[in-house]
Formats: C-alpha cells, sequence, structure tokens
C-alpha cells in the first residue's frame, strides 16, 4: 500500500485516542487493519476508520504514528 504520508499519518492520530498506553493485554496498543478499516480498541474505548489498505494485521500503535509523524517522506508504504 502506498499513500501519501501526511494523510496517513491525520487518519490514523483519529484512533490514537483509544490506543492503551500502557496494558498487560498487547493487542491493545496497536492498530488493526482488516483491508476496509483501521481499529483500535483499548480494553473499554474502541475507534474504527474507513482506511482501504492491503493488508491485515496489527501495528504497535504509538511506534508507527511516531514514525509517520517525524519522517520527511511524501509517500508512506506498508507491506
Amino acid at each position: 500500500m502506498l499513500t501519501e504520508r501526511e494523510e496517513f499519518a491525520a487518519s490514523l492520530a483519529r484512533l490514537k485516542p483509544a490506543l492503551a498506553a500502557k496494558s498487560v493485554v498487547p493487542g491493545t496498543s496497536h492498530i488493526w487493519f482488516d483491508g476496509a478499516t483501521a481499529q483500535a480498541y483499548d480494553g473499554g474505548f474502541g475507534v474504527k476508520l474507513k482506511l482501504k489498505t492491503d493488508i491485515e494485521c496489527g501495528i504497535p500503535g504509538l511506534p508507527l504514528m511516531n514514525l509517520l509523524q517525524t519522517s520527511p517522506l511524501k509517500e508512506a508504504t506498508l507491506e
């Protein structure tokens, strides 16, 4: 999936309130992609947004968002 980095980062930032900062369940700190949506759930609060991707997986949310926010690149690729 190749996408414009700033737009992608802005979309994912909407999931930040639902990412667990510290948890005994590691998946609650992840952003989950299923091909049609991106979602986060901290065990009590969840956010789901429409986002077409070519991946179906979970990625640690805060490291991904930090990488996207600090990168100087115009585009981002997830494989």
